[in-house]
């Protein structure tokens, strides 16, 4: 999912575009504030208090729901993990235990007539 700029900041989406503003802040929604080549510039953008307040919270909503997608990437990995250690753990039994004694039985035949012709 990618992130709309003029739907998530709205007014100052050209700011947010512009790749030479290095920053942005707001000290109210009368004074905005961009920083250019280590230069602070006053904007002409005014705002009102809902825009601001609509602004944060698209932002921390995006900024949230980026947070849930890597925790729920981290959490499917730890359970592919966990769910790895445990096959690994199953099949210790079949190998060391399960495997000898069906190889035992295979050839179990074999060595008894290999020894009656011995004899």
């Amino acid at each position: 999912m990618e992130l709309d700029l003029s739907i998530t900041f709205g007014a100052i989406a050209p700011f947010m575009s512009d790749p030479t503003i290095e920053e942005i802040w707001i000290n109210s929604p009368e004074r905005i504030f961009i920083a250019r080549n280590g230069r602070s510039e006053l904007t002409n953008l005014l705002l009102s208090s809902d825009d601001v307040r609509n602004i944060v919270e698209r932002a921390l909503m995006w900024s949230g729901r980026r947070h849930a997608v890597e925790a729920r990437g981290n959490q499917r990995n730890r359970v592919m993990e966990a769910a790895g250690k445990a096959e690994v753990s199953m099949m210790i039994p079949v190998v060391f235990l399960i495997l000898p004694i069906s190889i035992l039985f295979a050839l179990w035949p074999s060595l008894t007539n290999l020894n009656m012709f011995a004899n």
